[in-house]
């Protein structure tokens, strides 16, 4: 008797366990998901600043250069 009793809180034991762990797992799971669009729209952030960088970086150059064609030009004529 005594060792029925033992099996038996043995294995509601190990129920509660099996319970728990799931549950766990859903909530990191969870946690997860939620982390992973905020880390793809600060990557996107991140390249859209990036390209913008670039291209004002572009255009400065552009802008340095079409003065300086204007004025060989001029010296030209």
């Amino acid at each position: 008797e005594k060792s029925k009793q033992i099996i038996k809180k043995h294995n509601e034991s190990e129920n509660e366990k099996n319970k728990q762990i799931p549950k766990v797992n859903v909530e990191l799971k969870n946690e997860r998901s939620k982390q992973l669009p905020k880390v793809n729209v600060e990557r996107k952030e991140e390249k859209s600043k990036q390209i913008i960088k670039k291209h004002n970086e572009s255009e400065n150059e552009k802008n340095k250069q079409i003065p300086k064609v204007n004025v060989e030009l001029k010296n030209e004529r």
